[in-house]
């Protein structure tokens, strides 16, 4: 097995428990990076050869390691029990919690799986790996799913843009079953397809947040602006909005939130509106009691930060000219490369720029189905802001 050692002074962070080793933290003099097999278990150790730990190289990456054990002894590859342990362990975690079986099983670091994502749909799961070391361990976490649940369903769906930093390719691959499945989440059940579409198929994270202030739905008039397959909208009208519409830019989605809103009987109250969210709100004079803006990242990269920092002002000061006094902005943002605070400066300005004043009522993250590794700040991402008129 190849050894990494650090540099003197650069331990100090992955010590205290940080699982990223980073490639200018390495003294590729001593153990060069270059020549390193993707994905291989790799030892790391400190300037004077004390074990730090074993981990997953990605050497063309910023991320040249990330760690998965900090015991002496591993093998040569991810090693199988371990594997099983990690994934049991996460899936107790979750059943303990959700009395049905519909949310994230592997949320990577937060369940010391780095570079792995497992989403569970009932008899469907579906696996997305990130890093060349855990698409290596792929036929291995097939097996150990298959020995914990033994899903109907299976699809590996490996479209996710981290794969893109470690020179991964892009593939879908439906090993069983059929990629039309379906989720449950409170009081409404929707269809949604695993193979395509966004993450994998259906956005868990904003479970708890869509189920917030329930009592303010009744009678109301909600704006859902990028609606994806209805996930806000339709449980608003589920819960006895007046009348609600979703808005997005992809046809698939639009069709998916009319087929979910006539699935949970609220065909009627549900209007399902293909257009650019941008463009949709530059004319509309319509207003609204509850505005719902939760947007795709935005940021990808920190370079894009001032330019998608200009988009989410205007788009939050055009979702606050639709809101009718004494109405509810919920408004989010997923960009990992935005810190909730800035977020919130954000919308400020945004309401300053429409001319309103809003109160902050209440504010959302992720359930505890992504559990947030206390150390990596990218693994919080999720910011939503109840904000009231």
């Amino acid at each position: 097995m190849d050894s990494l050692k650090l540099k003197s002074g650069h331990d100090r962070r992955v010590k205290r428990g940080h699982p990223w080793v980073y490639s200018n933290e390495i003294d590729v003099a001593a153990t060069p990076l270059k020549g390193l097999t993707p994905g291989a278990t790799v030892r790391v150790v400190d300037s004077e050869g004390g074990l730090i730990g074993h981990g997953h190289a990605s050497p063309a990456n910023l991320i040249a390691v990330r760690l998965l054990s900090r015991e002496e002894a591993t093998g040569e590859a991810i090693d199988d029990a371990l594997l099983t342990r990690r994934l049991e362990r996460a899936l107790r975690w979750r059943e303990q919690l959700y009395p049905q079986p519909y949310y994230r099983w592997v949320y990577g670091e937060g369940d010391e799986l780095p570079g792995l994502v497992v989403d569970r749909y009932g008899d469907a799961c579906v696996v997305q790996t990130s890093t060349w070391g855990m698409e290596a361990a792929l036929d291995r976490i097939v097996s150990a799913i298959d020995a914990l649940v033994s899903p109907e369903t299976l699809v590996v769906k490996n479209t996710n843009s981290a794969r893109v930093v470690e020179g991964l390719p892009a593939y879908v691959d439906v090993k069983r079953g059929n990629p039309q499945a379906l989720v449950v989440e409170s009081e409404a059940t929707f269809e949604v397809n695993l193979a395509e579409g966004q993450k994998t198929g259906w956005f868990f994270d904003q479970a708890d947040n869509r189920s917030r202030f329930p009592q303010l739905y009744r009678g109301a008039r909600v704006l859902d602006l990028y609606g994806y397959v209805g996930g806000w909208g339709v449980r608003a009208a589920t819960r006895g909005a007046s009348r609600v519409v979703c808005v997005d830019s992809s046809e698939t989605a639009v069709a998916a939130t009319r087929a979910n809103a006539h699935r949970n009987a609220v065909g009627e109250t549900v209007t399902a509106v293909r257009a650019d969210v941008a463009d949709f709100l530059k004319d509309h004079a319509e207003k609204y009691d509850i505005v719902i803006l939760d947007p795709p990242a935005l940021v990808r990269r920190r370079k894009d930060l001032k330019s998608a920092t200009a988009l989410y002002r205007h788009l939050n000061r055009a979702a606050i000219g639709c809101l009718a006094p004494g109405g509810l902005l919920i408004t989010c943002s997923c960009s990992s490369q935005l810190d909730a605070e800035t977020h919130l400066g954000i919308v400020r300005a945004g309401a300053r720029q429409a001319r309103r004043d809003l109160v902050v009522v209440g504010r959302g993250s992720m359930p505890p189905d992504h559990p947030i590794h206390p150390l990596i700040t990218e693994s919080e991402y999720l910011k939503c802001v109840f904000m009231r008129d």
